[in-house]
C-alpha cells in the first residue's frame, strides 16, 4: 500500500470553506468537487498531480499551490508526511 499524506486545515482555510458553503455562487458544487479532487491528488503526492502544482516563493515560502480555477488556488505546506491547507480562495485577486 502506498503511503498517503495526512491533510490538516489551517483555521483560515476552514473559515474560507465555511464562507464558500454559505455563499450563493453558481458553480459551488463544481468548486467543492475540484477541491476534493485536488486533496485526493495531494494525499498521494503533494509535489505532482492534478492542478499544476507549483512551489510558491514570495508570500508563502516553502509552500505549494494548485489551481482550483483561473482565479483561485489551493495553497498548502508540506512537512514530512503532513500537508497543511493554508488557503482555498484567492491568490490571484
Amino acid at each position: 500500500m502506498e503511503k498517503e499524506f495526512k491533510i490538516f486545515w489551517a483555521d483560515e482555510a476552514v473559515k474560507q470553506l465555511d464562507e464558500l458553503k454559505k455563499s450563493k455562487i453558481e458553480n459551488l458544487d463544481s468548486y467543492l468537487s475540484k477541491i476534493i479532487e485536488l486533496l485526493e491528488s495531494i494525499k498521494k503526492d503533494p509535489f505532482k498531480g492534478l492542478g499544476k502544482p507549483e512551489p510558491l516563493k514570495e508570500y508563502y515560502p516553502k509552500s505549494w499551490s494548485r489551481r482550483i480555477n483561473k482565479k483561485d488556488r489551493l495553497i498548502y505546506k508540506v512537512e514530512k508526511d503532513k500537508v497543511f491547507i493554508i488557503s482555498i480562495i484567492g491568490h490571484y485577486d
